[in-house]
């Protein structure tokens, strides 16, 4: 069922629509990497009697799995970008089953994970929603777990939680933060840790993710979320740095799912091409490098903080225009 091994035509019937999209309950938008939409769609499926599946992390936070959530709070573990791959493990079947119990279920993923569903079904399911994420590709699972070990070998402490994507300091300068079961915590911007850097320089993505079949935003899936980059000149008057969504419509059922939480959010009309523009992840695939040829062939034998050191740093001169304009 996978696109690679069985490619898929991605045309679809519909016009696609976009919007900007940010929540009104300010602390769902905090906790969320972006606008908070993806929240007050699952507490709508889950108020309906239905079932939510999304990724979250396992308790040791060395890997992430899809799960399925019935109640509003378990939703806390879906919220949040996850960088590195989830094992879809059961949830295929068990989706299945629930769809046809007549359930509704709200199916969440990334593009190849969407479209795997739909090829597991075979038929449709009028109780089934199908909402995707605009994905730059996903990390290695090997990467890090050796990276996580180096953070608890340094810090001396267990790992408690781990945000991707805090926005403490802002939406455009998110930091990665990892916080240890002693109350101490790492935190750093994006650029600045090795990890992310890693991950945006793509040099430890799946292999797929460099030639990947899924993307698209027409005809496989209801309902696209991505962040809307370049809200300043799309949107300036959601243009607040604490995170606005772009919510991308691919089918009718997922206009009419937008509509039935439209009440709970700000929500406007964008130019969709232009917002597309700015965020390259919805379209094209991601840039294989030989950084990330070096890296996978020196993976085994040498620490991780030394690959990434070689591979991941900017030089001196660039990490000191950074430091300054950070300071600025």
């Amino acid at each position: 069922m996978c696109p690679v091994l069985q490619p898929v035509s991605l045309r679809g019937s519909t016009t696609p629509h976009g919007y900007a999209a940010v929540v009104q309950d300010n602390d769902i938008r905090q906790e969320s990497s972006s606008g908070g939409v993806f929240t007050v769609l699952a507490r709508y499926i889950i108020r309906q009697g239905g079932v939510v599946f999304g990724a979250a992390f396992a308790p040791n936070f060395r890997t992430v799995c899809h799960i399925s959530v019935e109640t509003e709070i378990e939703l806390k573990k879906l919220r949040g970008s996850k960088y590195v791959q989830s094992e879809i493990g059961n949830t295929y079947s068990e989706a299945e089953e629930l769809l046809r119990q007549g359930r509704k279920v709200l199916f969440t993923g990334t593009p190849c994970q969407i479209i795997g569903l739909k090829k597991y079904l075979t038929i449709k399911y009028d109780n089934l929603y199908l909402l995707t994420v605009a994905c730059h590709g996903v990390p290695s699972p090997a990467v890090w777990s050796k990276y996580l070990n180096y953070l608890e070998s340094r810090y001396k402490g267990r790992i408690a939680c781990v945000s991707f994507r805090d926005k403490g300091k802002g939406w455009r300068n998110y930091r990665f933060v990892v916080c240890f079961s002693d109350g101490r915590y790492y935190a750093k911007k994006y650029s600045d840790d090795l990890y992310m850097r890693g991950f945006l320089r793509n040099c430890y993505l799946r292999p797929a993710c460099y030639t990947c079949k899924a993307k698209n935003f027409n005809g496989c899936w209801d309902i696209m979320l991505a962040d809307l980059w370049g809200v300043e000149s799309i949107c300036p008057a959601f243009n607040d740095d604490k995170g606005t969504s772009l919510v991308i419509t691919s089918t009718g059922r997922g206009e009419k799912l937008l509509g039935e939480v439209e009440s709970e959010m700000n929500i406007i009309g964008v130019d969709l091409q232009k917002a597309i523009s700015l965020n390259p992840a919805i379209q094209f695939a991601a840039k294989g490098t030989l950084l990330k040829e070096l890296f996978i062939s020196e993976f085994d034998q040498r620490p991780i903080m030394v690959l990434l050191n070689k591979y991941c740093r900017d030089s001196l001169f660039k990490e000191f225009k950074r430091w300054i304009k950070n300071i600025v």
